[in-house]
């Protein structure tokens, strides 16, 4: 299966956010892998740089630990966890944090290079 084919699997409202999503993820980081793991769409240079996946109701995000803790005060609007936050299906993707949440993990993977 491939991330488009992932993403087409949903509602329309759904699929413009997944593509939205995946076209910022495919600018941010081009030439990147694109793959599955733990049966999310995943983006990786060197690692795993960040995974997403339609939920029950919500879209998942999954920047990693150090994301998460680094950016912790700018997810009081969202439900999260050590690796992951929530978006609802009603909110819309907030598509500036996870450019930075990206950003953050890229120049992690420079510095211990």
């Amino acid at each position: 299966m491939t991330i488009e084919q992932y993403n087409q699997q949903f509602d329309l409202d759904l699929i413009v956010k997944l593509n939205e999503l995946t076209q910022l993820l495919r600018q941010l980081m081009p030439g990147c892998e694109e793959t599955f793991a733990y049966q999310m769409p995943t983006f990786k240079v060197k690692k795993n740089i960040i995974h997403f996946a339609v939920q029950k109701h919500h879209i998942g995000i999954y920047p990693g630990p150090d994301a998460i803790a680094y950016f912790e005060s700018a997810l009081k609007d969202y439900k999260h966890a050590k690796g992951s936050f929530q978006v609802p299906f009603n909110n819309d993707l907030p598509l500036e944090l996870i450019e930075k949440m990206v950003k953050y993990n890229l120049e992690l993977i420079k510095r211990q290079s």
